[in-house]
C-alpha cells in the first residue's frame, strides 16, 4: 500500500509541473504575438464593399458610342483641340494616375509633348460638369476615375480635403457616413452627363488596370467622332511602347488606404454606411431623379471644415473656360446656396 501511494504522489506532482509548464510556455507565446487580442479578431474584415454596392454600381454609366455621345471642341481658335478632363474626387492616387496616364499620352504621340498639346488638352478635374450640353461644359470627352468600394474613395477624398480619417473613432465614422452622401452625388451628377457626353470610366482598384487605361487612351487619342483606328501598325506599335510603360508604372498599386480599412473597420460601421447608400438610394428613385441632390445638402456641414472642402472642389466651376452655368442650380451650387432661391 506505502509503495502505491508513492506512485499514486509522484505522477500528481508530474501532472502539476506538466500543467504549470504549459501555463508558461501559452502566456510566453501569448507575450510573443500581442496581435492575438479581442480587438483585433474583430477588426478584420474580408470584404469593404457594402452588402447594397451593386445597386450603386449599376448606376454608373459611361458613354463609348462615337456616334451617339457627343463630343464639343469648344475653343473656336483652335478647333481640332478637345478638351479632355480627368474628373475625380481629387484623392492623391487619382493625381498620380493623371500623371501616368498624361505620359502614356505623351508616348502615344512619339514623345512629343507640344505634339500631344497640339491635339489635347488634357486637364486634372474635380469639379463636376455644369448641367447641359457640351456648350454649357466646355468639355470633348471626360474621363471618370473611381476607387472601389465607395469607403475607398470616400475616405480618400476626405482626406483629400484635409482629414485625418482613423475610422476606429467616432469622429471619423460620422465624417465618412456624411461624406459618402458628397461622392454618391458626384457620381450620380457624371453619370446623368454620360447620357449625352463621351465619358469613360476607369476604376483604380481594377485589376485590369493597365487595360482599362489602354482603352481610355485609345478612345481619347482618336479624332472627334472617330473610332480608334485598327490594323495600323503605327498606331499598334505606339500602344505597345504605352503598354510596356504602363505595365511598369502601374507595377504597385498606387494607394493602401483598402488594406488600412480593412485592418481598422468593423462590421458595424459597414452596416452604418449601408444605410446611408440605401437612403440615397431610395430618396433619388436610385439616383434616376433630375437634377442630382447638392452636394452641400449634408447635415452639419459648416464653413471651412471637410465637408465644405469637400463641396467646393466637387461641384461646377461656372468660372472656368468655355463653361456657361446656364441652369440656376448649378450657380447655387457654385455659391454654396442649397436651398437655391
Amino acid at each position: 500500500m506505502a509503495i502505491i501511494a508513492i506512485i499514486v504522489s509522484t505522477c500528481a506532482l508530474f501532472l502539476l509541473y506538466a500543467a504549470s509548464d504549459a501555463m508558461v510556455v501559452n502566456q510566453n507565446e501569448i507575450q510573443a504575438h500581442p496581435s492575438v487580442s479581442k480587438s483585433s479578431a474583430r477588426t478584420t474584415l474580408a470584404s469593404l464593399q457594402l452588402p447594397n454596392e451593386l445597386n450603386f454600381t449599376s448606376t454608373i454609366n459611361d458613354c463609348t458610342n462615337v456616334h451617339n455621345c457627343k463630343q464639343h471642341l469648344p475653343d473656336t481658335e483652335n478647333p481640332t483641340l478637345q478638351r479632355v478632363a480627368f474628373m475625380s474626387t481629387g484623392s492623391n492616387s487619382a493625381e498620380k494616375l493623371f500623371e501616368i496616364f498624361k505620359k502614356a499620352l505623351i508616348i502615344y504621340h512619339g514623345n512629343d509633348e507640344s505634339a500631344m498639346h497640339r491635339r489635347i488638352d488634357f486637364v486634372f478635374m474635380t469639379h463636376v460638369p455644369a448641367l447641359g450640353y457640351g456648350k454649357s461644359h466646355g468639355w470633348t470627352k471626360i474621363i471618370r476615375v473611381m476607387h472601389t468600394p465607395l469607403v475607398t474613395e470616400t475616405v480618400e477624398a476626405m482626406e483629400a480635403s484635409g482629414a485625418n480619417i482613423e475610422m476606429n473613432e467616432k469622429s471619423s465614422k460620422d465624417l465618412v457616413s456624411r461624406g459618402m452622401r458628397q461622392i454618391i452625388r458626384y457620381h450620380c451628377r457624371l453619370s446623368q452627363v454620360a447620357a449625352h457626353t463621351s465619358v469613360t470610366n476607369i476604376d483604380l482598384s481594377s485589376k485590369i488596370l493597365v487595360k482599362e487605361v489602354i482603352k481610355a487612351v485609345q478612345r481619347i487619342t482618336a479624332d472627334p467622332g472617330q473610332h480608334p483606328p485598327h490594323n495600323d501598325f503605327r498606331e499598334t506599335d505606339r500602344l505597345k511602347k504605352v503598354e510596356t510603360y504602363l505595365n511598369d508604372a502601374l507595377s504597385e498599386p498606387l494607394s493602401n488606404t483598402s488594406l488600412q480599412l480593412k485592418n481598422s473597420m468593423v462590421d458595424n460601421d459597414l452596416s452604418m454606411l449601408q444605410a446611408v447608400l440605401q437612403d440615397e438610394l431610395d430618396s433619388t428613385n436610385s439616383l434616376k431623379n433630375w437634377p442630382c441632390k447638392s452636394l452641400w445638402d449634408v447635415e452639419d456641414i459648416e464653413k471651412d471644415d471637410v465637408l465644405s472642402n469637400t463641396a467646393r472642389k466637387l461641384v461646377p466651376d461656372c468660372k472656368a473656360p468655355f463653361t456657361t452655368c446656364t441652369v440656376k442650380k448649378d450657380r447655387c451650387e457654385m455659391n454654396g446656396d442649397v436651398k437655391c432661391k
